[in-house]
């Protein structure tokens, strides 16, 4: 089965919406990251190979009398290192979800956020939201999360039942 969802490279992700990172008698434990090509260290690297043969020649452009030439490059450089550091905040962004006896414990990791929720396995509703966002919604209480986001669409009803047996065994 797993295979067959393997069309785009996402078997690694088919795995995590179906089998869980951890599973003890005390707990199963997932952890759900997204899927990002490069590193932040991997990033800098590119950025530095991509930024420093235009600068070069902008200061080449500047020496021979051309400065607009070198300060539209710094400018388009500079838009590059911003899109490329908001890339790098999010690359390591996870959602951990813990369920064991006494609580569902969810982990989210956005950016330089850390938001931690805890819900009673019996009371908590567990539920699929709809077609657009197809996210799974934790809720008691008034208190709710959404997680899902790092999983392709496709996924997230896997983890969705599978999430709801595990609750199921730890009531």
């Amino acid at each position: 089965m797993i295979e067959d969802l393997d069309l785009f490279g996402v078997a690694a992700y088919a795995r995590a919406a179906t089998c869980p990172r951890l599973e003890t008698a005390e707990c199963v434990q997932w952890r759900l990251q997204k899927n990002c090509s490069l590193t932040p260290r991997q990033l800098a690297t590119c950025l530095v190979c991509f930024s420093l043969p235009g600068l070069l020649a902008g200061l080449a452009f500047y020496a021979l009398g051309a400065p607009m030439i070198l300060a539209l490059l710094v400018l388009q450089f500079s838009t590059l290192v911003w899109c490329f550091v908001q890339y790098a905040r999010h690359a390591s962004d996870c959602e951990w979800l813990t369920v064991s006896r006494g609580a569902i414990e969810v982990q989210v990791d956005c950016g330089a956020t850390r938001s931690r929720s805890t819900f009673s396995p019996v009371a908590a509703s567990l539920r699929l939201l709809d077609q657009q966002q197809n996210l799974i919604a934790i809720s008691e209480r008034g208190h709710s999360v959404h997680i899902g986001g790092g999983l392709p669409r496709h996924l997230r009803p896997h983890l969705f039942q599978n999430l709801c047996n595990v609750a199921r065994q730890f009531q």
